[in-house]
């Protein structure tokens, strides 16, 4: 039997068709937020979570307030949401979120984690409209996972709260699709301490190394007559 190898010319073959993400990072960590129409609320509650997103900082403040003084739990799961793209604002916006529910925690993701083990903070049912709105600037193809009829609280299979970007556009990652192959003594770019993911069907061998995989985190491909496909998270 021979293994095969995908045909790679180096390290920088692979990160010029890897991660394209619209948004830069901001000096302090944050990403940089685009221009949020206004005029996509079309609810009190979400013209609120858009003037702390995107408002003045006057605007801001007055919506935290009035979120904030009118003890509305139900707005804490978009607080999160853009505490996450306004780390700036991180201070005033976790200051809401203390008062709201009583937690002590930090960042983003410590409250993103907070949340998921607090079912019973259930979010305004005009969440779904701000959480799409605000998404569907990042990349207007998000329209294909996160329609209206997708994020109705008791039809679907996750608490629509728990849904965030994973940071890239749609298709940002492209898959390893039918690659062309090398025998394994030809992949003069691989270390001999290299790892791989191996695949053997019906007697055809494959190694796909996790360097590569890094890159793209799933392949598409038929070994020994057989679909496969395989997925692969750095994370």
């Amino acid at each position: 039997m021979v293994s095969r190898w995908p045909q790679h010319g180096g390290m920088g073959d692979d990160r010029d068709t890897a991660i394209s993400d619209p948004w830069r990072c901001s000096r302090g960590g944050g990403l940089a937020l685009p221009q949020v129409i206004s005029a996509q609320a079309n609810r009190d509650e979400t013209q609120l979570l858009f003037d702390v997103l995107s408002g003045t900082g006057s605007e801001a403040k007055a919506a935290l307030d009035a979120i904030t003084g009118a003890g509305r739990r139900d707005m804490v799961a978009g607080l999160i949401l853009t505490l996450r793209f306004r780390p700036e604002r991180a201070e005033a916006i976790v200051a809401a979120l203390r008062s709201l529910t009583g937690a002590r925690q930090g960042d983003w993701f410590d409250w993103m984690q907070w949340q998921e083990v607090h079912p019973d903070f259930v979010p305004h049912p005009s969440f779904a409209t701000f959480l799409r709105d605000l998404h569907l600037q990042i990349d207007p193809n998000f329209e294909k996972f996160l329609r209206p009829e997708y994020l109705v609280r008791d039809k679907a299979l996750i608490r629509i709260e728990e849904i965030a970007w994973g940071g890239v556009v749609k298709d940002g990652i492209p898959s390893l699709d039918n690659p062309t192959l090398i025998a394994a003594d030809e992949a003069d770019y691989m270390r001999a301490d290299d790892l791989v993911f191996g695949v053997e069907i019906a007697g055809d061998v494959r190694a796909y190394p996790l360097r590569i995989m890094g890159w793209h985190e799933m392949f598409n491909e038929t070994i020994g007559g057989v679909p496969v496909a395989l997925a692969y998270c750095t994370l």
